[in-house]
């Protein structure tokens, strides 16, 4: 079955493992999902796709083709088959996963808006004290 490029609308970030330095940004349909999609892969290519982050976006197509063409210059072809030309060394990390933390943060707070709730800034609270944490802990 042919895989409709265009039509996804799950933006993902995956990990390679072993080579951790290896980031891919993607997209996927809602139906497969980031853990199908990391499954689909997995078999032409050596090492595990590992899916950390995902975020459904409207039109994620295009978005995914902008971010591939700012991470251009990091761009790292290790094998030759599906999803091979989307891996990148790190840079997915400092300019996508903030990225979609935003968006996230977003949709958090339209959520808030129409159901009159506090989640966002409980939410943007724990994170940054996670943040804290893990830097105390280094």
């Amino acid at each position: 079955m042919a895989r409709n490029s265009r039509g996804g609308w799950l933006l993902y970030i995956m990990v390679h493992f072993p080579i951790i330095i290896f980031f891919k940004v993607g997209i996927t349909s809602l139906s497969i999902g980031a853990k199908g999609r990391a499954k689909s892969i997995d078999r032409e290519m050596p090492g595990i796709p590992i899916p950390i982050f995902f975020l459904p976006l409207p039109g994620a197509y295009h978005v995914e083709q902008e971010l591939h063409r700012i991470l251009k210059r990091t761009n790292f072809v290790f094998y030759k088959g599906s999803g091979c030309t989307e891996w990148f060394l790190l840079s997915p990390l400092f300019v996508v996963l903030p990225i979609m933390l935003t968006i996230w943060g977003l949709y958090l707070m339209l959520f808030d808006c129409i159901f009159g709730t506090a989640i966002q800034p409980t939410v943007t609270k724990l994170f940054f004290d996670f943040i804290f944490w893990a830097y105390e802990a280094c």
